[in-house]
């Protein structure tokens, strides 16, 4: 039984978004204001293209956002939130500390929050690689070595070191041989005008 379309949607770390009722699924990322828009980021790669101004995602068959913003070289979307979805609940999880991206550094440990894994866990293993996908092309990345697999794409990345020290370091894109791919939080910030959302 699928989320009725006027009901309200919490969107949490990890919840599961898809390119229209039943479509291809990704993850979607973590809360931003864009101007006067208020939304999530998540990632602008998918099957068999990548997304474009104006598509709109789903939460079962509930709508919750609309593509106004997209960036190739960052493979990131911005995803203007419908009015059905509460947009205080994932920051309120976490105690984001501040507005700023945390800069990757190797070492680091971080935590993915993607549909299909859940919460991962690694660290980072090279804060400068690049990584190649088909429908975007080459892009900056971090490599960590949290597991991910298929449909994590769009997951916030945090480096949390108490319950009252969150920061967003990035997100969530790929993986390969070299470990999980995941691009700044400050490169996807810049690239949409975008700020995160603070409690």
């Amino acid at each position: 039984m699928g989320i009725s379309p006027m009901s309200t949607v919490n969107i949490t770390p990890g919840t599961r978004i898809t390119r229209g009722v039943g479509g291809a699924g990704s993850t979607a990322g973590y809360f931003v204001r864009r101007g006067n828009q208020s939304g999530f980021v998540s990632t602008m790669h998918g099957s068999p293209t990548a997304i474009a101004n104006n598509q709109r995602f789903y939460v079962g068959s509930a709508h919750v956002g609309t593509v106004r913003s997209v960036s190739a070289a960052t493979d990131s979307i911005f995803i203007e939130a419908s009015s059905n979805v509460n947009k205080t609940m994932p920051v309120s999880i976490f105690n984001v500390s501040s507005a700023a991206a945390q800069e990757p550094l190797e070492g680091m440990t971080v935590q993915m929050h993607g549909s299909t894994s859940g919460r991962s866990v690694g660290t980072i293993t090279n804060p400068h690689d690049t990584f190649n996908n088909a429908s975007v092309g080459p892009i900056a990345v971090v490599r960590a070595s949290y597991p991910r697999a298929g449909g994590d794409s769009g997951g916030m990345v945090l480096n949390i070191t108490s319950v009252f020290n969150t920061r967003i370091v990035g997100m969530h894109v790929g993986g390969g041989a070299t470990g999980a791919a995941f691009v700044r939080a400050a490169a996807v910030n810049n690239a949409h005008t975008a700020t995160p959302f603070i409690p």
